[in-house]
C-alpha cells in the first residue's frame, strides 16, 4: 500500500527547467564573464552545490566558495518568485493533501529556492516535509538520496510513489526500491525512452498522476 508521495520540483512540480539551463550563464555574464562551454551539458546531473563549486572553480577563482554560493541562490530566488506550476499541479497537490499519504519534496535545488517558489502558489503547507540532496550531498542517481526521503517519512521505499522527470533521478529511485512515476518534460526528451522503459509508469500531465495513485491508495 502506498503511504507516500515523493515529489521533485523543477521539470516536475514547476515549469523551470530553463532556469537551470541558463542560470550559469546568467551568473557569469553578470561577472563580465563569457563561455562556450556547454555548461547545460556540464550541469545535467549536478546537484545545485557542485553546480556552484564548478563555477567558482572555473570561472571565478577569485572569490570565495561562500559568496559565489551567496550570489548564485539570490539569482535564482528572484528568479523563483516568477516560476509558474506545471500543468495540473496545483489541482493535483491540492486533492492528495486531503488524501490518507504524506507528501514530500526531494529536489536538487537549495531548500530555500523550493520554499520560495511553493509559498508563491499556496501549496508549501501541503508537504509534510520539503528536503533538498544538499542536506545530504548526493545526487539523485544515488539511491541513498530516496532512502533519505523515506526515513524522514518514516516509511519503506516500497510504500512510497516517487515523481520525476529525469532519467539520472528516475533509475536512483528505482534502485531504491520505490514505485517510480515519470513526467513528460521537454528538457529531458533526448532520454524519454530510456526514461519510459525504466520508470513503472509515464504520464504527460497531473491529471494522469491522480488516476494512478487512485488505484495504488
Amino acid at each position: 500500500m502506498i503511504k507516500g508521495c515523493i515529489f521533485d520540483l523543477d521539470g516536475t512540480l514547476l515549469d523551470s527547467m530553463h532556469v537551470w539551463d541558463d542560470f550559469a550563464f546568467s551568473y557569469l555574464i553578470s561577472k563580465g564573464i563569457q563561455t562556450n562551454e556547454n555548461l547545460d551539458e556540464v550541469f545535467s546531473t549536478l546537484r545545485m552545490e557542485e553546480a556552484v563549486a564548478y563555477l567558482q572553480k572555473h570561472y571565478v577563482q577569485k572569490e570565495s566558495l561562500e559568496t559565489v554560493h551567496d550570489e548564485v541562490y539570490a539569482l535564482l530566488k528572484k528568479r523563483y518568485i516568477h516560476m509558474e506550476l506545471k500543468p495540473g499541479v496545483k489541482e493535483c497537490i491540492q486533492k492528495l493533501s486531503t488524501m490518507p499519504v504524506t507528501l514530500c519534496v526531494l529536489s536538487a535545488n537549495h531548500k530555500e529556492v523550493c520554499e520560495t517558489a511553493l509559498k508563491k502558489h499556496g501549496l508549501s503547507n501541503k508537504f509534510s516535509y520539503i528536503l533538498s540532496c544538499e542536506d545530504i550531498h548526493l545526487s539523485k542517481d544515488d539511491p541513498a538520496c530516496f532512502y533519505y526521503a523515506c526515513e524522514k517519512m518514516q516509511l519503506k521505499p516500497a510504500e512510497c510513489i516517487v515523481i520525476e522527470d529525469a532519467l539520472h533521478a528516475v533509475s536512483g529511485a528505482k534502485k531504491a526500491g520505490c514505485y517510480v512515476v515519470a513526467v513528460k518534460e521537454k528538457s529531458q526528451q533526448k532520454d524519454e525512452e530510456k526514461i519510459r522503459s525504466m520508470a513503472d509508469a509515464y504520464i504527460e500531465d497531473m491529471q494522469e498522476l491522480e488516476e494512478i495513485l487512485c488505484r495504488k491508495f
